[in-house]
């Protein structure tokens, strides 16, 4: 069988997560965290396994949207998303229309089984459940300097809301 870090091989399989998968899902966290730290402003923490385990954790125990994509049992992928509602008032009504919004906020999967699908696979699913949610949109957050992103996303139609721009540390500031 496919382990983590060897390529996928067989078909993607795309199913929620549960309790039991929150080893796998901090495994492919953390994959998302490191190449995030080599390409763009994230900055990796001795707390960061820690701190996304308890968050997971805590996700997976209320059944929050997060997705596992598996190859052969194993899994190689992660979506983890959630509902917000723009309403007036709040700052997301600022830039989203009125209304329950799908938002995917951890997008990974293992580098040995990246471009075999498995991406793609995980944002159909999340997109049929969102459409099944009956929600107005979907919006996400990506780095545009990551290269993998910042082609991936775009593909699947997303266009930029709002950018960021910042410089490090501060008192690089000219």
């Amino acid at each position: 069988p496919v382990r983590p870090g060897n390529p996928a091989t067989g078909p993607v399989r795309v199913r929620p997560a549960g309790p039991a998968d929150v080893d796998a899902c901090v495994r492919l966290a953390i994959y998302e965290q490191e190449y995030s730290a080599m390409v763009g402003s994230t900055v990796l923490r001795p707390e960061t396994h820690d701190l996304k385990r308890a968050v997971l954790a805590g996700r997976l125990e209320t059944g929050a949207p997060v997705w596992l994509a598996e190859v052969d049992r194993v899994a190689v992928g992660l979506a983890e998303c959630g509902y917000t509602d723009a309403v007036p008032g709040n700052w997301m009504a600022t830039r989203l229309q009125t209304g329950q919004w799908g938002y995917i906020n951890c997008a990974s999967v293992d580098p040995q089984a990246r471009e075999q699908g498995v991406g793609e696979a995980m944002v159909s699913t999340v997109h049929t459940a969102f459409a099944d949610a009956s929600v107005v949109g979907s919006f996400l957050y990506y780095n545009p300097p990551n290269p993998l992103s910042s082609v991936f996303w775009p593909r699947r139609g997303y266009r930029p809301l709002w950018t960021i721009w910042e410089i490090r540390p501060a008192t690089a500031l000219r």
